[in-house]
């Protein structure tokens, strides 16, 4: 209805997953982080020869979309793919508009890319950097009054265009994102072109999570004694890159490892660990806050955009890690 409201008429419902269906029977587990749940749309997608998929959880706050590359081939974008898009889309349409007066500001977590930094600074747009969890954002937009909030991210799939919401939003979301698909069919583009013209612009981010899996009370002690260790020993460099900063979030701690100094960090103490590295490349890993799991959140900067040698490098960053504190 949201997409109709706005014009798009060539719709084409996945009609095997249009009714509501407890036991979810076409997905493994209804979650557009999961590539699974994209199957059965992107079957219509390749039949209908559609511009892009969108599919939604049942509770309609996280959306993901799978689009089409240069050799129109099917791809599936990542969460910070995605938000780097809408951010830097609305960014622009409202520097076209004059909108922008000085004291606007975007908000995303601390594990969300640092693209959407890097597109912010562009536009002259604060960018506040929350804990995990949309709450985090929706409370920025109830206390910074003064200031107009555009739009706001996490990498789960998670994003809110405007505040009539406050809590992320899959309706608003993929609206959004189809006026994207619009604009560059307009303009003679397309979304994988103008994600590529994004990196050009502001650098390459391979972003990759790793999440293993410790249940029970052996897991529980587990995770306390990774996170125990990663403290007491670092790691040194992140592939080829000597870290350079250590953020710690439940100390409410920032080490400065080059010029020797600390700062304290303003947001609520959690059980955050972060290590940056002199070419931008970014460590985060913290237990989840509603399963028995610990999250490894890798970023690694590049200079040359889709870079397979950068992926290559991440998938080997990940196993070095796992393999030194989790084993």
């Amino acid at each position: 209805k949201s997409l109709k409201n706005f014009g798009f008429k060539n719709i084409h419902i996945v009609k095997s997953q249009a009714e509501p269906d407890s036991n979810f029977p076409t997905v493994i587990t209804p979650n557009p982080e999961k590539k699974d749940a994209l199957k059965e749309g992107i079957k219509i997608m390749k039949k209908e020869d559609g511009d892009i998929l969108i599919a939604t959880d049942p509770d309609s706050d996280r959306v993901g979309i799978a689009i089409k590359n240069k050799n129109n081939k099917v791809m599936i974008l990542d969460g910070n793919q995605i938000a780097s898009l809408i951010i830097y889309y609305t960014l622009r349409m409202w520097r076209k508009n004059n909108l922008l007066k000085g004291n606007e500001f975007i908000a995303k977590t601390i594990v969300t890319s640092r693209l959407i930094d890097n597109i912010s600074k562009d536009f002259g747009v604060k960018c506040y950097n929350t804990l995990t969890g949309f709450k985090y954002i929706a409370e920025l937009i109830r206390k910074n009054k003064n200031e107009k909030f555009i739009a706001g991210a996490e990498e789960s799939f998670g994003y809110l265009v405007g505040s009539f919401v406050r809590d992320k939003d899959a309706i608003i979301s993929s609206s959004i994102i189809c006026e994207i698909a619009a604009w560059c069919m307009h303009n003679k583009t397309t979304i994988n072109n103008l994600l590529n013209e994004i990196y050009s612009r502001y650098g390459y981010y391979k972003e990759h999570l790793f999440t293993i899996k410790l249940e029970g009370i052996e897991g529980k002690i587990k995770i306390k004694n990774i996170m125990s260790e990663l403290r007491k020993n670092p790691p040194n460099d992140l592939v080829d890159s000597k870290i350079c900063t250590i953020t710690d979030y439940k100390k409410s701690e920032k080490k400065d490892l080059l010029r020797i100094k600390k700062e304290s960090i303003k947001l609520n103490k959690s059980d955050v660990l972060q290590f940056e590295s002199i070419d931008g490349s970014l460590l985060s890993i913290r237990p989840s806050g509603t399963e028995p799991k610990l999250k490894f959140y890798i970023s690694k900067n590049s200079t040359i955009i889709n870079s397979y040698k950068t992926d290559i490098r991440v998938k080997k960053l990940v196993k070095k890690i796992i393999k030194k504190y989790a084993s």
